[in-house]
Parts: structure tokens; sequence; C-alpha cells
């Protein structure tokens, strides 16, 4: 278990490097309103793992809204958060370790995979969020297009008080079932 979660960090930080490089077309989302609370970003990981989440993803945060966002201390990964039978975190369990911040939104990222206890049919979750808490899971989307596109979503929603649209294409998409739903997105609102 410890080899094969040593194996996936790596990857992911191969990927991360890589993905750095692919810039998209446009990075201002047109139309943004002023942000109506602070953002932090945070990494959920597993003690002795790489926590880069959090910095990638303020990076990216700042590169498509030039809203800038606090890099807070890393969370380690609760155990009680962790289904064994499914290999998966809880996401919503992920959200209470979550640290509180006035008047901020606070997202998690993680590398591990996450499912949602309030729908256990769903194979997995790409997110899960609860007032001003959030947490992303990459394990599926990578560093990529598709997990930026989750990332900002839950910033657009959160930090800007955006509401979702029933557009398939905008990042306020409504539902998410799937890479699909991801690759349909376009970055824009």
């Amino acid at each position: 278990m410890a080899r094969n979660l040593a194996v996936l960090v790596l990857v992911l930080v191969a990927c991360a490097i890589w993905m750095s490089r692919v810039q998209p077309d446009s990075h201002a989302l047109d139309g943004l309103p002023q942000p109506r609370k602070a953002l932090a970003l945070v990494d959920l990981h597993t003690p002795g793992a790489d926590p880069g989440l959090a910095p990638w993803g303020a990076e990216k945060i700042q590169d498509y809204t030039g809203l800038a966002a606090e890099v807070l201390a890393p969370v380690p990964l609760p155990q009680d958060a962790w289904d064994a039978a499914r290999g998966q975190y809880d996401a919503y369990r992920l959200l209470e370790r979550l640290p509180p911040k006035p008047n901020t939104v606070v997202i998690g990222l993680t590398s591990m995979d996450t499912w949602t206890s309030d729908i256990p049919e769903w194979r997995y979750c790409y997110g899960a969020h609860d007032g001003d808490r959030a947490v992303v899971s990459l394990a599926r989307t990578g560093v990529g297009p598709r997990g930026v596109k989750m990332t900002l979503r839950y910033v657009l929603e959160k930090v800007y008080e955006l509401p979702c649209k029933d557009d398939p294409k905008s990042l306020l998409h409504t539902t998410i079932l799937g890479p699909d739903d991801l690759d349909r997105m376009e970055f824009r609102i």
C-alpha cells in the first residue's frame, strides 16, 4: 500500500510539472464580479507526501480569476474518513477537517480518491462542499484541464457566489457526473 501510494504521488508530481507547461488559450474568465469572500487553499495529504496541490491551485486560480488565494498549512488525511472496503476517503468527512476562517472560503485539495457517504451508490466524487468549505479530489482529474475546471467551479460558486447553470459548457454547469461532463465544459462562466 505504501509503495503504491508513493508511486501515485510521483506520477501526480510528474503530471503537475508537465501540465504546468500546458497553457490554455485564455486565462481570464470574462464577466467576473468582485469576489464576495476571501479564499484559502489547503493540502489534504498523507504524512510524508508532497504537499504541492494548494500552491498549484493558488497559481491556477490567480491565472484565471486574478484572485490571490492564501495557502494554509497542510492537513493530514484523517484515518476516520478512510473507507478500506472502497479504498477511498469520504469527502464529507474531509470537509470536517478543514480549518475555519472568518469570511473566507476554505478549499481542501487532495490527490486521493474520494466518494460521498451521502450517495453511496456513486463510485466516486470529484468533490464536495458545505457552507464555506469545499474539497476537490484530483485523483481522477489530475492537475490538467479537468482538475482546474473542478477547482474553479468551487471558487466561482463559493467565493463569487455565482449560481449554477444548465449550460453544459459553463464551469458552473449544474451536473458533473463524469469525465465527459468536464470535457464539455469550457473555461467560461
